[in-house]
């Protein structure tokens, strides 16, 4: 037997008079070549469009991130936000254009936590979300606070 055509594919074909193992393998297979062989103008085209329709674009962009790396919807992201009434859960600080929110999460089961500001969430991060860690720090805090670090 011969393989597909779509040099991603591994799926065997089933008869002699087709190239692909399906529809969507051809289309995807010609996606490709067409990018390939059009890259510039490609390119060109979606930074035209971008700069057009840049709230568009970055609602797209948002959306699809938070589907893609969180499996989260925008109504889940601000009804997060809308619980913590805009404010980072360590902090208090409240979220705007200038410090937007950060979604807190497990790193291994990938749950999330709750919506930090960006200088709590890389502080958890640098501590690498360990609480031994975190309450090492708290303790080294708490006993050198009134203590001057020269003589």
């Amino acid at each position: 037997m011969t393989k597909c055509g779509n040099p991603e594919c591994t799926a065997e074909l089933k008869g002699k008079r087709t190239k692909w193992c399906s529809p969507q393998c051809r289309k995807r297979c010609n996606d490709v070549l067409y990018y390939q062989n059009h890259k510039v103008d490609v390119i060109r085209k979606r930074t035209d469009w971008w700069q057009k329709n840049k709230a568009t674009a970055t609602k797209i962009h948002k959306r699809s991130r938070l589907r893609r790396v969180y499996n989260l919807s925008v109504e889940e992201h601000d009804q997060i936000r809308t619980r913590q009434n805009n404010r980072c859960v360590i902090c208090t600080r409240t979220f705007d254009t200038t410090m937007p929110p950060c979604l807190d999460h497990d790193h291994t089961t990938g749950t999330i936590r709750a919506m930090l500001c960006r200088d709590c969430n890389r502080g958890l991060g640098c501590f690498h979300d360990d609480p031994v860690l975190l309450q090492a720090a708290l303790t080294y805090l708490l006993s050198h606070s009134s203590q001057p670090i020269l003589p």
